[in-house]
């Protein structure tokens, strides 16, 4: 890992903190799922995903009108953080969803436009 890693250690915290209250969604088709339903309106991907996966993911969300945040960071930090080894994940509540958002350093700045 490089010193990038302590940029998303805020990520991993709040992913951690999304799974131990029972909001997050783990795997494609469960994001999927989640996404079709409305129960969430943000996917957030590993940047380690196939780009197969990533494509099928990007379709969804654009069909369903989704956003899809790719995350530097790795399939296994993912699995320490939560023990799940996934790359793709949602957050079925609004408030956890786009402060996960926020601790993505390469996004804030989106988010205050």
């Amino acid at each position: 890992m490089d010193n990038s890693n302590s940029d998303y250690s805020r990520f991993l915290s709040i992913l951690s903190l999304c799974k131990k209250a029972g909001k997050l969604a783990f795997g494609f088709d469960t994001v999927k799922s989640e996404i079709i339903k409305g129960s969430t309106d943000r996917a957030f991907a590993s940047k380690e995903l196939s780009p197969k996966t990533l494509k099928e993911l990007a379709f969804v969300c654009k069909q369903y009108g989704a956003e899809l945040i790719v995350v530097p960071v790795s399939v296994n930090e993912i699995w320490f953080s939560v023990s799940k080894p996934t790359g793709v994940l949602a957050v079925r509540d609004e408030g956890l969803s786009l402060l996960l958002k926020g601790s993505v350093p390469e996004i804030k700045e989106d988010i205050a436009q």
